[in-house]
């Protein structure tokens, strides 16, 4: 539970952002259920939370009454997911890291800012480490049951690394009993997953000398190991969500060298419009071994990667998609 004095920052704090933003901001006499008044007037109740869930916040609005105030979370970090709710939810917040976001009628403030927690103060992050994010992603696609060997095995990462990983989610409250927190992992680790995109302008294809493909890491002959795969809408309809199949192929490449061949081999795209095919190396090189053979042309990336794929996307429609696919139980129930 919030303290009162955590409670009393957070608004001061909001009021600070306001009033620097150039806002007008008044404290409330508390009798309206509100922190803070803006002109109109819009009624701001703060909610604070160092590290808030999905889990926490549907409590919040199961118990949600007055649709008069304005309702904002100050917090040190609010992920993706958890930014849609409170955007369905007509709430506004104050991720600390840096992003203020209020919407109420005639007040319209979506702002990055600077981070207002510092940089030796953020919270260890183990999703911020290749290894890490291997770590996540092995997790979300099992059921909690390996035991740490057998995690850094599946992962392709040391022991070592595997444990730290594991203590540094159970501290951000990522994991709990050793149990990953469904939904908020999947969500955290998609917060992490955007990626640079490369637009080719002809290709890919296999038909390439021998020893360009070599270089170029297609990893035809051994699914398990890093190589080529493809994500994006083709192989998610493929899983079973429902999306039109459209627009250029996506790729993950195992290693930023089989990617600056790939742009050596075909040349980049003169503009995004003439792009035949998209490429990026993702954040951890995980995500390309123990592809999945199709029937296409190249092996797809597992289920759970290509679900990554669509949340780093970030828009509505894929947030939808996502929903749906799960909804059928296509997918489990991990986001």
């Amino acid at each position: 539970m919030d303290t009162r004095e955590s409670k009393e920052v957070a608004v001061a704090e909001l009021a600070a952002v306001l009033a620097e933003l150039g806002l007008e901001v008044e404290p409330s006499a508390g009798s309206d259920g509100a922190d803070l008044i803006l002109p109109g007037p819009v009624m701001l109740d703060v909610t604070t939370s160092s590290r808030p869930t999905l889990a926490w916040l549907r409590r919040r609005l199961r118990d949600q009454t007055d649709s008069s105030v304005l309702r904002v979370l100050v917090a040190d970090h609010v992920d993706p997911g958890l930014r849609l709710e409170l955007e369905a939810a007509g709430w506004g917040w104050l991720d600390r890291s840096g992003h203020l976001r209020l919407v109420r009628g005639g007040l319209q403030v979506d702002r990055r800012l600077s981070n207002l927690i510092g940089p030796d103060t953020a919270p260890i992050d183990p999703l911020a480490r290749p290894t890490g994010l291997a770590v996540a992603v092995c997790l979300l696609e099992g059921d909690g049951t390996d035991s740490v060997r057998g995690l850094a095995a599946a992962a392709g990462v040391s022991t070592g690394a595997a444990h730290s990983a594991l203590t540094e989610l159970t501290t951000l409250g990522l994991l709990e009993d050793g149990q990953r927190r469904d939904p908020d992992l999947f969500w955290a680790v998609a917060a992490r997953w955007p990626t640079r995109w490369y637009a080719l302008g002809s290709g890919p294809g296999p038909d390439v000398p021998v020893s360009v493909q070599r270089l170029l890491r297609f990893g035809f002959d051994d699914a398990s190991a890093p190589g080529w795969a493809e994500v994006g809408d083709r192989v998610a309809q493929a899983y079973g969500a429902r999306v039109a199949a459209e627009g250029p192929p996506r790729f993950y490449l195992p290693d930023q060298r089989a990617l600056t061949w790939a742009l050596r081999t075909w040349e980049p795209a003169r503009d995004d419009r003439a792009a035949t095919a998209w490429l990026t190396v993702p954040p951890t090189r995980s995500a390309t071994s123990a592809r999945v053979d199709l029937g296409n042309e190249f092996l797809a990336a597992r289920p759970i990667v290509v679900a990554l794929d669509l949340a780093a996307d970030g828009s509505p429609r894929s947030r939808e998609v996502l929903e749906d696919w799960a909804r059928r139980g296509r997918q489990p129930r991990v986001w």
